[in-house]
């Protein structure tokens, strides 16, 4: 899939998705519950792929 955004539109994506990876990662530390545990990294790995593709596009390499 492709999406294009503004710069603007980009800057806002990617502060969203570093919080949420952060709220996630806090989730996870905390998580008692085998069950829920697993879900809660795969997101977590699918949204730092998501941030690591906006700061390619954004020429950052981080």
């Amino acid at each position: 899939m492709e999406l294009r955004l503004t710069r603007e539109q980009a800057d806002v994506l990617e502060h969203v998705v570093e919080r949420y990876v952060d709220v996630i990662r806090t989730a996870v530390r905390f998580s008692s519950s085998r069950r829920v545990q697993p879900d809660l990294e795969r997101e977590q790995l699918v949204l730092e792929e998501i941030l690591r593709a906006l700061r390619r596009a954004k020429g950052i390499h981080a």
